[in-house]
């Protein structure tokens, strides 16, 4: 019996995930053995398995699309059955270096007390910089933390990070901890589901390590912007559970605010900016959330992202001079219009301030058009209205559902406990 079980879950990427088991095949260790979970994909992706690699990997195939977890648990229960003595998940837009595999295996061999252990990840597009190396969770600010994220790789960066969580696109663990902690948590059907996995591990008492030696390269799309609301949904409704049950009791009534307020922020921010789609997702998720919706989203949930335009790109394509005293903000505009004309206030088309935050301004004089690190724009009185209710809009959203946010937090302790 080979000891490492390596799990590859895949749903319509062929190209990616026979690269994918490619890379892992030309592996300086040949200690394992490689199943590919297929979401029910409606590509080609299942033949050009079969097909470029015959009986070098093993093919599961579900019959309905169960999710990153719902994927991930089917072939993580043929690792376990099959007797393997560690588990390692993959996805399917992944590459791995020639001893990528090997480095995780010896890692875990000489560290008992680790029960995860994470690749040091870098972006597929751009090799030079580092994707991530594990996740911290902030119960201060009730946030997750990716470490190293977008940092040009350099000497400085640790060989060993020791963390909260890793991402399930590159890691390694003990068949016997999987035993222990339980498959991935498979309600959250995608997203958060390998950062609450991770955190299990560590509550059990194991340390979660990522580790440089192991080097991957992935897409990673979660960011890339999307035709539709898919990943908006899913990352709000599954973030806002996992705070609900891991916080601990003290500190119900500050995590309560602090992701009322991320939420309407958000739901705020996407209606000022005209992103409807974006706003009707954010709240569905929000209202799941609270109701302790899990699973696959419901008929409605997902929306097509309607394309459109940024405000801020629109104002600088429509004027040939512009005023703006941030050094910064000038690159950002230059690479928008780079024949554009920084000019002396009083000859400007436009006059550009930078701000923290948009809806912390209270200059409405409408000399300048406010732009905050969210591209977020003031340009007209429609925008100052907005911001205008703003802080009541929010207060009146606290007052609205933070009693049911605090109820519906007993209840899912209880039904988790029990």
């Amino acid at each position: 019996m080979k000891e490492i079980g390596i799990v590859i879950c895949n749903y319509n990427k062929a190209s990616y995930v026979c690269k994918c088991i490619e890379t892992v095949l030309a592996s300086d260790i040949d200690n394992f053995q490689v199943y590919v979970v297929d979401n029910a994909s409606t590509d080609t992706s299942v033949e050009e398995i079969q097909k470029n690699f015959g009986e070098q990997v093993e093919v599961i195939v579900n019959q309905e699309n169960l999710g990153g977890s719902g994927g991930f648990n089917t072939g993580i229960k043929k690792v376990v059955e099959s007797g393997h003595k560690y588990l390692m998940c993959l996805d399917n837009d992944v590459q791995v270096t020639k001893d990528a595999i090997r480095n995780l295996y010896e890692f875990l061999e000489e560290h008992k007390q680790v029960g995860m252990v994470g690749s040091k990840v870098y972006h597929l597009q751009e090799p030079e910089y580092v994707q991530q190396m594990g996740l911290y969770i902030h119960f201060d600010n009730f946030s997750a933390e990716t470490i190293f994220a977008d940092v040009q790789d350099n000497s400085q960066i640790p060989d060993v990070v020791y963390c909260d969580t890793v991402a399930a696109c590159s890691l390694m663990m003990p068949v016997s901890v999987v035993k222990e902690v339980g498959m991935m948590p498979e309600d959250n059907f995608i997203y958060w589901d390998d950062m609450e996995w991770g955190y299990k591990v560590k509550l059990a008492g194991y340390q979660v390590a990522a580790y440089g030696k192991s080097k991957v390269y992935h897409e990673m799309s979660a960011n890339v912007r999307r035709e539709n609301t898919f990943a908006t949904y899913y990352l709000w409704r599954n973030r806002m559970h996992f705070f609900m049950k891991y916080t601990k009791r003290e500190q119900w009534e500050r995590m309560s605010i602090c992701q009322l307020r991320s939420v309407f922020d958000s739901f705020y921010e996407s209606m000022y900016r005209e992103e409807h789609s974006q706003a009707q997702t954010i709240m569905a998720a929000f209202l799941d959330g609270l109701m302790l919706v899990r699973g696959k989203a419901e008929e409605g949930r997902i929306l097509k992202n309607l394309q459109k335009k940024e405000r801020f790109i629109s104002l600088i394509e429509n004027t040939d001079s512009i005023y703006v005293e941030d050094e910064a903000m000038k690159e950002q505009i230059q690479k928008i219009k780079p024949d554009i004309n920084f000019v002396e206030k009083e000859r400007a088309g436009i006059a550009i301030r930078t701000c923290e935050y948009i809806m912390d301004v209270k200059d409405f004089s409408m000399e300048y058009i406010y732009v905050d690190c969210y591209w977020n724009v003031m340009a007209d009185e429609n925008d100052i209205e907005a911001i205008k209710e703003y802080a009541y809009s929010l207060q009146l959203f606290l007052y609205t559902y933070q009693g049911l946010f605090l109820s519906q937090m007993e209840k899912l302790r209880v039904e988790t406990e029990n």
